[in-house]
C-alpha cells in the first residue's frame, strides 16, 4: 500500500476534522485568484471535453462551482482542500453531464441537470460532518470576509458566464479560448495586486470594476465579441494604469 498517496488522500479529506482549521489564514485576495484560475480550468475543460453541449451546462457549472468554493471554505477554512474539491467537482459534474445527455443535448433516464449537480454536492459540500455544521460559528469579522468573498464570487461568476456564452466565444478554438481567458485573468490579477491594501478582504474597487464589466456585457450583448473583451480589459485596468503615470 502507498502511504504517500494515503496520506495525501487524508490531507483532503472532507470528512476528517482534523482537516478543519480554526480561522482564516490566507489572504482573501489569493482566495479569489484561486476560484477564478479554477472557473477558467473548469470552462476549458468542459468546452474541450464536450465540444457543443448546451450553453446552460456551463452557466449552471459555473455556478455550482461558486457555490461549492464558498460553502467549502467557509467551513474548512482550508484553502487547499478547498480548491482540490472544487477541482474534482469538475471531474464529477463534466462526466456526469456525459451519461445523461444524447448527441442532442436530450435528458433521459429521467434524470436532469439540477440531479447532476445534486450528485456533485453529495460527493462535495454534503461531507461536511453534520455535527461541524451544527457547531460551526464565525466571528463578527469572518461573517465580513465570508459576505465579501461570496460578493466576489457572485459578481464573478455573472461576468464569466455572460463572457463564455458569447457566440464568438463559444465557437473559438480551444486554444484561442484559453488565450482570451488567460488575458482575462491576468489583468484581474494585475488589478488585485495594484489595489492590494490589507488581506482581510477583497478591495471594493475590484468588485465594482467587475460588475461594470458585467452590466457592460449585458447592455451590449450584440457587440463583437472583441470589442466586449477589450472594453472589459480597459476597464479592469484603466484607473490602475492612471494611478501609476
Amino acid at each position: 500500500m502507498d502511504s504517500s498517496k494515503n496520506g495525501e488522500e487524508s490531507v483532503y479529506d472532507i470528512k476528517s476534522i482534523s482537516n478543519y482549521k480554526g480561522m482564516f489564514e490566507d489572504e482573501l485576495d489569493v482566495v479569489f485568484i484561486s476560484f477564478m484560475t479554477i472557473v477558467n480550468h473548469f470552462i476549458l475543460f468542459f468546452s474541450e471535453a464536450y465540444t457543443g453541449k448546451s450553453a446552460l451546462f456551463m452557466s449552471q457549472g459555473i455556478r455550482m462551482l461558486g457555490h461549492i468554493y464558498t460553502i467549502l471554505y467557509h467551513y474548512t477554512k482550508n484553502l487547499e482542500l478547498t480548491i482540490h474539491h472544487s477541482k474534482t467537482a469538475i471531474i464529477y459534474f463534466t462526466e456526469y453531464i456525459n451519461q445523461i445527455t444524447g448527441k442532442d443535448d436530450t435528458m433521459f433516464f429521467n434524470l436532469s441537470l439540477k440531479d447532476a449537480i445534486v450528485y456533485v454536492y453529495t460527493k462535495t459540500i454534503y461531507l461536511v460532518p453534520d455535527t461541524l455544521r451544527e457547531k460551526h460559528v464565525l466571528t463578527v469579522l469572518e461573517n465580513q470576509q465570508m459576505e465579501n468573498l461570496q460578493e466576489a464570487v457572485s459578481i464573478y461568476d455573472n461576468m464569466i458566464e455572460n463572457f463564455v456564452l458569447h457566440n464568438e466565444f463559444r465557437e473559438m478554438s480551444t486554444d484561442n479560448k484559453e488565450d482570451t481567458l488567460t488575458i482575462l485573468l491576468k489583468s484581474l490579477k494585475n488589478t488585485i495586486i495594484a489595489y492590494h491594501d490589507n488581506s482581510l478582504f477583497i478591495t471594493q474597487h475590484i468588485i465594482e470594476s467587475i460588475r461594470e464589466s458585467n452590466m457592460f456585457m449585458v447592455n451590449n450583448h450584440n457587440m463583437p465579441f472583441d470589442v466586449i473583451h477589450k472594453h472589459i480589459i480597459s476597464t479592469l485596468t484603466h484607473d490602475m494604469y492612471e494611478e501609476s503615470t
